[in-house]
């Protein structure tokens, strides 16, 4: 009786996303993140349509509205390797064209998404590396820093990310972070 009842509220929630006001879009991004803490949540809230809706919050919501839809893309990744797959793509494809501020939050989300190793894979897949080194290279100081720590932990404990982390750009041209990564991938 619960799932159907949270079936029903998940399509309004995800239509005010597209064409609510501020408010609603920040009380709607932060229901369905209260809603993605039930796994089976997630798989229906993304069918719904949530994903790529809350991704494009990053780049026009007000601070509160991107804080919310923030918190539902790190909540709807858990346990889920498709979701994993399409907000990565989603977040990648943001972080390459959205606007200055879109790409320092987008980078703050890939930094804190790979903080969980499960979702490693998926961030460096959708390509996330080239465009996490170009932040390194001509972000804000905080996206740089943000981009470094992403980096560093996409590459943690895999010489596969590792290696495509050190690839990315050549040694004379790679930021110091990723020299580091290259000599101790040679170690």
């Amino acid at each position: 009786m619960m799932v159907s009842c949270v079936c029903r509220v998940q399509a309004p929630l995800v239509c005010l996303l597209r064409t609510g006001s501020l408010g609603a879009q920040e009380t709607s991004a932060g229901a369905l993140l209260w809603l993605a803490e039930s796994q089976t949540n997630r798989v229906s809230i993304a069918d719904a349509g949530a994903i790529p809706l809350l991704v494009s919050l990053l780049d026009g919501g007000s601070e509160e509205v991107k804080e919310q839809a923030a918190g539902a893309l790190q909540m709807l990744v858990k346990n889920n390797l498709s979701n994993q797959k399409d907000i990565a793509e989603g977040l990648v494809e943001l972080l390459a064209t959205g606007s200055a501020s879109a790409q320092e939050h987008v980078t703050q989300l890939l930094k804190n998404l790979a903080r969980d190793p499960e979702n490693r894979a998926s961030i460096a897949k959708a390509g996330a590396v080239p465009e996490l080194v170009r932040q390194l290279e001509r972000g804000s100081p905080k996206a740089m820093g943000m981009a470094a720590q992403g980096l560093a932990l996409i590459a943690l404990r895999s010489a596969e990310f590792r290696s495509v982390v050190t690839q990315e750009r050549s040694p004379e041209r790679s930021p110091e972070c990723i020299r580091l990564l290259l000599i101790s991938d040679r170690s």
